[in-house]
């Protein structure tokens, strides 16, 4: 059925366009994943350099010049699957003003109790 603008019902400019069939997700780690190690060493040098002081996946991005849509799935990796990092519970302005969480070597979390 059309509407007085002629797109069918439930169509039109406002709707959303139908997902692929290919899963876009899994796409982007396929196209990563030889590089994740390297990227996830970076990442975690970074954040130790940074000593108690941390860093928020702002400072990492900007630092180091890596998207955070590459930053975060790393950073998450880092913390849970290879407990290389701890989320503190500091946080600090982003460079658009909005407060994140500081992350933290895990060996410098647990020897200074670090809490922020």
């Amino acid at each position: 059925m059309k509407t007085d603008q002629g797109y069918e019902a439930g169509s039109g400019p406002f709707c959303a366009v139908p997902r692929s069939t290919q899963d876009t997700s899994a796409q982007a780690l396929a196209s990563v994943q030889s590089v994740v190690p390297t990227i996830q060493q970076r990442i975690l040098n970074y954040i130790i350099a940074q000593g108690v002081n941390g860093a928020t996946a702002d400072e990492i991005e900007a630092a180091l010049n890596i998207q955070g849509s590459t930053v975060r799935p790393r950073l998450q990796e880092l913390e849970f699957d290879l407990a290389k990092i701890s989320l503190t519970t500091a946080t600090r302005l982003t460079r658009r003003g909005r407060r994140a969480c500081v992350y933290q070597a895990a060996s410098l979390s647990q020897a200074d109790g670090f809490n922020g």
